[in-house]
């Protein structure tokens, strides 16, 4: 499982990013597995441009890990992965 930084949220904050706190209780799945969502946390829009039809729904440790993704792909990155392709290659 992975544990988000106590001050995920703030960082999250300061990035620029849109979200509301998730507190998901941890739900069994059977087989002793269990879903959950440590420092959920519902994403609305990134810290770019990125936003999302429907809110995100993470743990923190995953926010920190997307909010990094959104500075690497770069804002004017974002167009080319929601472009979309002919399948004949024209």
């Amino acid at each position: 499982m992975n544990v988000a930084p106590a001050d995920t949220a703030v960082q999250l904050r300061t990035a620029g990013m849109r979200f509301k706190a998730w507190p998901v209780k941890p739900t069994p799945l059977g087989n002793g597995a269990f879903c959950e969502a440590p420092g959920g946390v519902a994403i609305s829009r990134g810290s770019t441009a990125m936003r999302f039809s429907k809110p995100l729904r993470v743990n923190g440790a995953f926010a920190l890990r997307l909010l990094r993704f959104e500075k690497v792909i770069g804002i004017d990155h974002l167009g080319t992965y929601g472009a979309s392709y002919r399948v004949d290659g024209t």
